[in-house]
């Protein structure tokens, strides 16, 4: 089930809940580590805002007045997709706002990425005005944040297909990708966007750390693939040995652990299941006394905080027949 799907039943959202509630279970019964486990270890580690921060420094080394108060997670969580994006949204500051969207692209690279960074981008800042009260079809000018776009790379070796571009870098060494270059030829009033890529070699800070957390489990879930409990073990040790991630390990062990056992945390589970019950009521209980589609679309993705798309997404739907 993603949110291409035209049509999408509360029935098929329950047995979506079912199949993914009966794989958590077969992957701790078979004490067999979740391969895709490091990008949900991403997500966890930057939620917490002790590590956003340090994140946000290692991209601003000359910022030294924000704090973790002037932070503010904007990810998007769309859960009744139960489709991961590995996507970071946060917002820096209350005036002359920066926007910052990172894309976690595992160890495998793939150009296309630019376009997941600008839906990211458009569903993140529509998600931005309309919870801020924003009217997209008022005179006054709207006020967008200042955004910066990047792509988090955990493979090993720098991408061949940036090696082999005469691709501008900026002060820290970072490549910068363009959307309008790679697809639209370089021409002029084309749709643009620009993203810096952090692999090993220029990754500082926590993100630096991130990176070879990264490598170290698919190194030793690669080496041990047979004994996956062994496997964790020696990701958690060596990270330690090494100065890895050494706090956020030692004060979250059980959850980190608990993450790579799990291909969907039962909490995450749980939300998708209520959500999907809300939204349905929601919807009914504002048409049964005559509000918009408009209005109600408006309601579900500043109540629900889902995205635009899929709130219509959920109009469309056939909870009717439920």
């Amino acid at each position: 089930m993603t949110e291409k799907n035209s049509k999408m039943t509360l029935d098929a959202a329950l047995k979506e809940i079912e199949r993914l509630q009966a794989q958590n279970a077969a992957l701790r019964g078979a004490g067999k580590a979740n391969r895709e486990a490091k990008n949900s270890v991403f997500l966890d580690l930057f939620k917490r805002k002790e590590y956003l921060l340090q994140l946000y420094q290692s991209l601003h080394p000359d910022d030294k007045d924000t704090s973790e108060d002037d932070l503010t997670i904007v990810t998007i969580e769309n859960v009744l997709t139960f489709k991961h994006h590995n996507d970071l949204g946060f917002l820096r500051g209350k005036k002359n706002q920066k926007l910052l969207i990172m894309a976690e692209a595992q160890s495998s690279w793939s150009i296309n990425i630019l376009f997941r960074l600008w839906e990211y981008v458009i569903d993140t800042l529509m998600n931005y005005y309309i919870n801020n009260g924003y009217d997209l079809y008022s005179t006054p000018k709207l006020e967008i944040p200042d955004v910066e776009t990047y792509v988090i790379y955990t493979g090993k070796a720098t991408p061949k297909i940036l090696l082999s571009k005469d691709l501008e870098t900026d002060e820290q060494g970072r490549y910068i990708l363009s959307l309008n270059r790679e697809f639209f030829g370089g021409v002029a009033g084309k749709p643009e966007l620009t993203a810096k890529v952090i692999y090993l070699k220029n990754g500082t800070g926590i993100l630096g750390e991130y990176i070879r957390f990264s490598q170290i489990f698919d190194e030793q879930l690669g080496k041990y693939k047979e004994d996956q409990s062994r496997a964790m073990q020696e990701i958690i040790r060596i990270c330690q040995d090494e100065g890895i991630l050494v706090n956020y390990l030692a004060k979250h062990r059980t959850e980190v652990e608990k993450i790579m056992l799990t291909m969907v945390s039962p909490e995450y589970i749980e939300k998708a299941a209520q959500k999907t019950a809300k939204i349905q009521s929601a919807i009914e209980a504002m048409r049964s006394v005559g509000i918009s589609e408009e209005e109600i679309k408006s309601y579900l993705v500043q109540k629900f905080e889902i995205t635009p798309g899929y709130a219509q997404n959920c109009l469309d739907a056939d909870w009717e027949d439920e």
